[in-house]
């Protein structure tokens, strides 16, 4: 689950007993949206960016980056 805390510029990420609080940055809209709509972008390796665009708050993007545990990176 993806929630959006705009007055606290948080997105939170909600999933397998764990919850993530990422840090976001507003920006431009290209288009008024009519529908919430949450976007994964994969931006080469590890890097993601995660867009959120809403009807009321516009539209937030998150950067983050995925690391392997220390178990994993033993294999």
């Amino acid at each position: 689950m993806v929630a959006l805390a705009s007055d606290s510029s948080t997105m939170i990420l909600t999933g397998g007993g764990k919850q993530f609080k990422l840090p976001a940055l507003k920006r431009r809209a290209t288009a008024k949206s009519r529908v919430t709509t949450v976007m994964f972008y994969n931006g080469g390796g590890t890097t993601w960016s995660l867009i959120v665009s809403t009807p009321k708050h516009g539209e937030w993007i998150s950067m983050m980056e995925y690391v392997l545990g220390r178990e994993q990176k033993r294999k």
